[in-house]
């Protein structure tokens, strides 16, 4: 904070507007929240995670189902590690810059929207599938044995009953840090897409501010970002610290 405050000084002793002091751009915030601008903020939010939700949700709904699977058969754990391995390989921004060149025709052009959606996807994808997979690989010893007992250790009565219960610590840290992951991505995507006719959202703000050499509106929605960024990491905070403990 100190150095933000003497940076600004300096810049705006030499005339230089380019750095606004911090608490100016606090009040800005303030106003984008709930003052002027405010229906566009929460609009541009709203856009944001529900782009990230649509690709989490296939992210959690196939990272549960083949996680589990992939627990339950080594062989197939095994042919899928690959792919596993590729994806977390992949580099973000490149992926953003091929969809671009794909979708820019004018059938397919609206698909572009939705280019946030697949980068989540991409992201969060190994890390649920890891959790699941984790979870129950790292189910105790003496559980497994008395449940193999009580009958068949792949029913779903046994797998929703018990083992996912057990195994919550590891789901619960995959979806918080595969979330939070998520967002940053997404802020970052609509920031490449801007420019193509994509629909509002917090990184089409943070662009379309910056076009407008509002560098003051730059900074807030950035900071808005953060904000919501620093809410959704406190619970992989706690659950990775309780973790530790339990460990």
């Amino acid at each position: 904070m100190l150095v933000w405050y003497l940076a600004s000084f300096l810049l705006k002793r030499n005339q230089n507007d380019a750095l606004p002091y911090p608490h100016d751009t606090f009040i800005k915030t303030f106003e984008l929240l709930f003052l002027s601008q405010s229906e566009t903020t929460w609009l541009g939010m709203a856009f944001t995670l529900y782009r990230i939700l649509i690709g989490f949700v296939l992210s959690f709904l196939l990272g549960c189902l083949l996680g589990t699977i992939a627990s339950l058969y080594k062989s197939f754990s095994n042919f899928l590690s690959i792919s596993i391995n590729i994806k977390r390989a992949i580099p973000t921004a490149a992926v953003v810059i091929v969809l671009l060149g794909i979708f820019l025709g004018p059938k397919t052009r609206w698909f572009i929207d939705y280019v946030p959606c697949i980068l989540t996807f991409i992201v969060a994808f190994p890390i649920i599938y890891d959790s699941f997979k984790n979870g129950l690989d790292n189910e105790d010893k003496d559980i497994i044995d008395a449940l193999r007992l009580e009958g068949n250790l792949n029913s779903p009565r046994i797998l929703f009953g018990i083992r996912y219960k057990d195994a919550w610590p590891y789901i619960g840290l995959g979806i918080a840090q595969s979330f939070g992951l998520s967002f940053k991505v997404s802020i970052m995507s609509e920031i490449l897409i801007a420019n193509s006719s994509s629909k509002m959202g917090l990184g089409s703000l943070i662009i379309n501010e910056k076009q407008n050499g509002t560098i003051e509106n730059v900074l807030s929605y950035a900071l808005i970002a953060l904000l919501i960024m620093a809410l959704i990491d406190i619970p992989f905070i706690i659950l990775k610290r309780r973790n530790e403990k339990e460990g």
